[in-house]
C-alpha cells in the first residue's frame, strides 16, 4: 500500500470517527428517556411498566382478591339483597376501580338476574359489596356469585387511614329491625361519600343480613350518626354485629 493511500484511508477514519461522536452525542442527548409509560422494560421494573420504580404492580406481585362469602336475603317476592365479603391482602397495593359482575342463579342453576358494579379497593382492607333490591321476576333465588375483574389495574399506594372508631352498636329487632350507632373521625381529615355496611350474624358467624348507609362528608375529630334498616324483623336474634367502613384513600399523593 503506497503512502497516499495510507495518508487517505487516515482521513477517512478520521472524518468516520468524528461522525460516530457526533451520532452518539445526538443519542445521547435526544433518546427517549425510561419511564413507566413506554412499553418497554427498563430501568429496574419487573415487568413491562410494571413493578420497580413504577406504580403500576405486575400480575405476579399481586394476591388475588379473597371472596369469603356471598349471601343472599329475601326482601319481598322476588326481591333479594346480596352481600359479599372480600379482602385485599396485598399489603401495599391497591385498586382505584375494578369492576364486578353478581349473577343470581335458581335451583336449576338457571341464571336469573345480573347486577355490574364498579368499587375500589385499599391495601389491606375487607369490606361487604353490596347489592340491594335486586329484582327476580318472582324466581326464587338459591345461590350467587360475585366475579371480579382481574385486568383491572393495581398500583403501589402508600397512605395512612384515617382513624375511625365505631360507637356502641344498639339494635332492635321490633317493630322492624334498626341499628343504630356512630362513627368518630378522629384524624384531621375530611372524609367524602363514605360507605358502611352492617352485617348481622349468628353465633356461628352466619349471616344473617345486611344494610348500607352513606355518609356525605365527615370533618376531622367529629362524628356521625349510623343508621341501618331491614324491612322484616329477624327470626333469629344476631349475636354478632360488624360495621365495615369504606373510604377511598386514592389521589396523586398516595402514589408512590
Amino acid at each position: 500500500m503506497t503512502w497516499a493511500r495510507k495518508r487517505q484511508l487516515t482521513y477517512v477514519s478520521i472524518i468516520l470517527g468524528i461522525f460516530a461522536l457526533i451520532l452518539g452525542g445526538l443519542y445521547y442527548f435526544y433518546k427517549p428517556i425510561p419511564s413507566c409509560f413506554d412499553d418497554k422494560k427498563n430501568q429496574d421494573e419487573l415487568g413491562v411498566d410494571c413493578g420497580g420504580v413504577c406504580a403500576k404492580a405486575c400480575p405476579a406481585q399481586l394476591i388475588p382478591l379473597t371472596i369469603w362469602w356471598t349471601r343472599i336475603f329475601p326482601t319481598s317476592s322476588g326481591v333479594y339483597d346480596v352481600a359479599n365479603l372480600v379482602e385485599n391482602q396485598n399489603a401495599h397495593f391497591g385498586v382505584k376501580n375494578i369492576k364486578y359482575v353478581l349473577r343470581i342463579y335458581d335451583q336449576f342453576n338457571v341464571l336469573i338476574a345480573e347486577r355490574t358494579g364498579e368499587t375500589f379497593f385499599n391495601p389491606q382492607e375487607k369490606f361487604v359489596i353490596y347489592e340491594p333490591n335486586i329484582d327476580t321476576k318472582e324466581r326464587k333465588a338459591e345461590r350467587a356469585f360475585l366475579y371480579l375483574d382481574d385486568t383491572a389495574v393495581w398500583q403501589r399506594i402508600k397512605v395512612t387511614p384515617p382513624t375511625l372508631v365505631i360507637g356502641a352498636k344498639n339494635f332492635s329487632n321490633i317493630p322492624q329491625p334498626r341499628l343504630q350507632s356512630k362513627v368518630t373521625n378522629t384524624s384531621l381529615e375530611l372524609l367524602r361519600n363514605s360507605k358502611f355496611v352492617a352485617v348481622l350474624s349468628d353465633a356461628s358467624g352466619n349471616a344473617l343480613g345486611a344494610s348500607q348507609t352513606l355518609i356525605d362528608s365527615l370533618e376531622g375529630n367529629n362524628s356521625r350518626e349510623l343508621n341501618f334498616t331491614w324491612p322484616t324483623p329477624f327470626t333469629e336474634t344476631p349475636a354478632i354485629i360488624d360495621i365495615y367502613p369504606k373510604l377511598e384513600s386514592f389521589d396523586e399523593s398516595t402514589l408512590e
